[in-house]
């Protein structure tokens, strides 16, 4: 540049700086500073702050500060930025005091700390201990004026947590949610840390599953954590599974997950599956840790396991340790290899072809010809790295040589499952490698290698598209069944689940990839959700195969007649009992119910039978959880088999309306859900059972049980919506209860009970004024008695008071000063109102709502009472002003 005669400038030099700078090489950065001073150029802030970051962060905070130092004698003013990477620096070599220094200095020249100054100080303070100065610079930020961002929210939660103040961490994560700030993955991952260090398992367990709720994805430190906490509660079984779940997940554990894992085992008399576990590291090119194998050579000092013992050589033979493997040329081609496997993908693009060919004749050469069995897996390894990450449009020029000696090599090819993710670049030798999955699957030697041809076969599916390949695929079905019916009998139900996920991908594949095997995957998971003594997580796996065939294949489901198979197992499964802690999403009753609801939708005539036929011998069932099923099964099938159901209408009912007056709850409130069922979905022809069926409902929301009250509000909503004048009978005794109901009833119940005096006051108009007139100031005393305190109960409140504005014309005036300052009052509600919920929605959407339906109500009051409502028309104009930007 200069011999061109082009004269660099200081933009130009702070850049080669910088990059000195970040390639650590401080002492040419230095070099190139002093040149830019002999050329006559004046260093800027931006020059002084990239070199005196760069010393900082290699150690040299000495040099920093007298840079520091020059930069006010030369007359360039430090910046925050300035201050900020020095305090960094401070910090970082533990020099605290003089970072405070610092940070003071800084307010005493006029400038005004940020939240990156506040941050560095606050994280400095906890690295060496000192608490209390931390949490008073924290209130100092807020003094200031400076808001905490996320940042400062996990270096707070963090150190606390790590001190021990585990309980003030979690104050301020409520004080992050309480300011609208949603704590990031990190923060969630220290917390659970830190709750499963301190013995607080279930609540880190309960925390890590709200990750999903707030679109969190846990990542490899998330579920180390947690199979840590497992293995400190002596949980070995449960770590083991959340082992296998993150990596269904798509979360790959890593070297410090396997040694969490392998100490739980080892603490805890668990060797033989500590040695499964250790292998397995070391074959995906991970190695035990200090900790690790000093916990190993305690236990073989004790107990000469030789599996152990030579996975601990191996270990420390890669590691540059100690080993009990011999010395000579195994030891060094087992160092080439592992050192191979760390560096080739960064230099892999660098090959020449003609090299490339000889690092993988070399690789294969090695797998199939070393004696050293620690020698071949790392050769293997090497050969996966390449596969995944160095060749994935060239792999085929590896896979060629893998597929000539199958016979030597196709075990251990497969349990690394380099096919898992290059499975596009091995399509074309898809033919060659079906022999040597499907003979990898059938091995009765190693359930390592079926597992991993398990895995491997998954890969393919989204490659298999054409008829020979869909051909060819249908042959693996019946190997995939076996390799899980015998993981399931060896009680490895995490591998199983494997054979699900891929026949998931088989049924949403637009490819005919099932076949005739659709039967015997119905079978098999039908064998599968009726094994009571199975996980909840592999039966609801199971079910979700058969609710998948009914909603995308329930043509196949009627070709081979299964619908009737099916139904036998799934309908007594709602009779079936979630265990105490379970997950509702795993219930088996709420699984089977989605079933059989789907299946309704898409063959109603093979459905409606069996059902009928299970609800009819089931209601005379001495269980009271049959007697729940067969209702519960009847309600389920209403919006499929609607057309079917209205013609057996008198039956259905009898069984219904006797389970309505069951002396058991369960059955009571199933009964109250199946009628909300049929009066949504067997319109107009359940009308005409209304003297039968409205007086069991009356009796229903008397019942003594809140659960079948609230579902006999809902069932009597929807049963009313639709009725007539024959519901005038009924009025006067229906108004008494639902008053009675609105005034002793806990908030929720007030709530539905709302909802239903809605529907029934659209009945019939004449009748409900004069029911009105006769008890609305009995009405509107229940309202000022309870106080209105929940956004739903307001917002339906308004739509009632609306309503009957609308019944009651100009004679609704006198009830004017009751009932608009309940309307104003909601209209002027802080949009972030925070209040307590009644379920769970959003309180900014729920008072959003409950504005917009006050608003309303404001309207209709001005229309019907005309001039009556003038003493409200100036705060009506302003609220309507205000509201038209909300509400457009």
């Amino acid at each position: 540049m200069i011999t061109k005669g082009c004269i660099p400038d200081v933009l130009s030099y702070n850049i080669l700086i910088n990059g000195c700078c970040k390639a650590q090489r401080i002492d040419e950065a230095k070099q190139i500073f002093d040149e830019l001073s002999f050329r006559g150029l004046i260093p800027n802030t931006a020059t002084y702050n990239t070199l005196i970051s760069g010393l900082s962060q290699v150690g040299r905070i000495f040099e920093a500060k007298e840079l520091f130092k020059n930069m006010h004698a030369q007359g360039c003013m430090p910046n925050v930025l300035s201050y900020n990477i020095l305090i960094n620096g401070s910090c970082k070599a533990l020099r605290i005091d003089e970072a405070k220094q610092l940070f003071d200095e800084m307010s005493f020249r006029g400038l005004i700390p940020n939240s990156a100054s506040y941050n560095t100080l606050i994280s400095g303070l906890f690295q060496v201990g000192r608490v209390l100065e931390a949490k008073e610079l924290f209130k100092d930020m807020h003094a200031q004026g400076c808001s905490p961002n996320l940042v400062t929210y996990s270096i707070l939660v963090d150190g606390l947590s790590k001190q021990g103040y585990l309980d003030q961490a979690l104050e301020l994560f409520r004080e992050m949610q309480n300011r609208y700030l949603n704590p990031d993955l990190v923060i969630y991952n220290i917390l659970i840390d830190a709750m499963c260090k301190s013995g607080k398992l279930e609540d880190a367990r309960e925390l890590f599953l709200k990750l999903h709720v707030k679109g969190l994805l846990p990542d490899v430190r998330s579920w180390t954590s947690i199979i840590s906490g497992l293995c400190r509660e002596g949980l070995l079984d449960e770590a083991y599974k959340a082992l296998r779940q993150m990596e269904r997940d798509g979360c790959p554990p890593d070297d410090c997950t396997y040694n969490v894992i392998v100490r739980g085992f080892l603490r805890n008399n668990g060797a033989s599956r500590a040695e499964q576990l250790f292998q397995e590291m070391f074959d995906r090119g991970f190695y035990a840790d200090a900790q690790t194998r000093t916990l190993v050579a305690d236990l073989l000092s004790k107990d000469d396991n030789l599996g152990l013992k030579r996975l601990l050589g191996e270990s420390e033979c890669c590691q540059g340790e100690k080993t009990t493997m011999p010395e000579g040329k195994q030891r060094s081609k087992l160092r080439a290899a592992v050192l191979l496997r760390k560096k080739i993908t960064g230099h892999w693009a660098k090959l020449s072809p003609q090299l490339k060919n000889l690092v993988k004749q070399s690789l294969i050469e090695s797998i199939t010809m070393e004696h050293s069995p620690p020698v071949r897996r790392a050769s293997v390894n090497v050969v996966s790295i390449i596969a995944k990450y160095a060749v994935r449009l060239e792999s085929g020029l590896i896979c060629c040589p893998f597929c000539s000696n199958v016979a030597k090599v196709h075990r251990k090819i497969t349990e690394n499952s380099m096919t898992e993710t290059i499975g596009i670049a091995f399509q074309p030798h898809f033919a060659d490698l079906q022999a040597l999955l499907l003979k990898c699957l059938q091995d009765d030697t190693s359930n390592r290698v079926r597992i991993a041809a398990l895995k491997a076969v998954g890969s393919f599916l989204e490659f298999t598209n054409d008829g020979d390949e869909v051909v060819k695929f249908c042959q693996f079905i019946p190997s995939i069944l076996n390799v899980a019916r015998q993981c399931l009998s060896s009680g490895e139900e995490d591998v199983a689940i494997i054979a699900f996920e891929i026949f998931d991908e088989l049924i949403e594949s637009p490819a005919p990839l099932l076949g005739d095997s659709v039967k015997s995957i119905v079978q098999f998971s039908l064998e599968v959700c009726s094994s009571q003594n199975l996980e909840s997580n592999t039966r609801h796996q199971a079910i979700q195969i058969i609710s998948w065939l009914a909603k995308y294949k329930y043509s196949s489901l009627k070709k081979y007649k299964l619908a009737i198979p099916i139904l036998q197992v799934m309908c007594p499964m709602l009779a079936e009992s979630a265990d105490a802690g379970e997950d509702d999403d795993l219930a088996p009753d709420r699984a089977a119910a989605e079933v059989i609801d789907t299946m309704a939708l898409n063959l109603a005539k093979q459905v409606f039978p069996p059902v009928f036929e299970f609800a009819s011998l089931s209601s005379q069932s001495a269980n009271p959880k049959f007697r729940e099923a067969s209702v519960t099964a009847l309600g389920v099938v209403s919006e499929g088999c609607l057309e079917l159901m209205k013609d057996k209408l008198e039956p259905i009912l009898h069984i219904v309306l006797g389970a309505l007056r069951d002396p058991e709850q369960m059955v009571r409130g199933a009964a109250s859900f199946a009628l909300d069922q049929f009066a949504e979905h067997l319109q107009p022809e359940i009308m005409s059972h209304y003297e039968s069926v409205l007086p069991c409902i009356l009796n229903a929301i008397e019942d003594a049980s809140d659960e079948v009250k609230e579902k006999s509000y809902y069932a009597l909503a929807a049963f009313c919506e639709d009725m007539g004048e024959e519901i005038l009978p009924f009025l006067d005794p229906l108004m008494q209860k639902l008053l009675a109901a609105l005034q002793n009833s806990p908030r929720n119940l007030q709530e539905t009970c709302m909802s239903a005096i809605g529907s029934v006051k659209r009945l019939l108009l004449s009748k409900l004024s004069f029911l009105i007139l006769k008890g609305f100031s009995k009405l509107m005393k229940s309202f000022m008695g309870f106080g209105l305190e929940f956004s739903e109960l307001r917002e339906y409140t308004h739509g009632f008071f609306s309503n009957v504005a609308e019944i009651m014309d100009d004679s609704f005036a006198k009830y004017l000063p009751h009932v608009v300052p309940l309307a104003f009052a909601s209209c002027n509600l802080d949009d972030a109102h925070d209040e307590p919920r009644v379920r769970n929605i959003s309180v900014r959407t729920g008072v959003l709502d409950e504005k917009a339906v006050a608003t309303q109500a404001l309207g209709l009051y001005a229309l019907h009472t005309k001039s009556s409502y003038s003493p409200y028309l100036e705060e009506t104009s302003r609220i309507l002003v205000r509201h038209a930007r909300v509400f457009p």
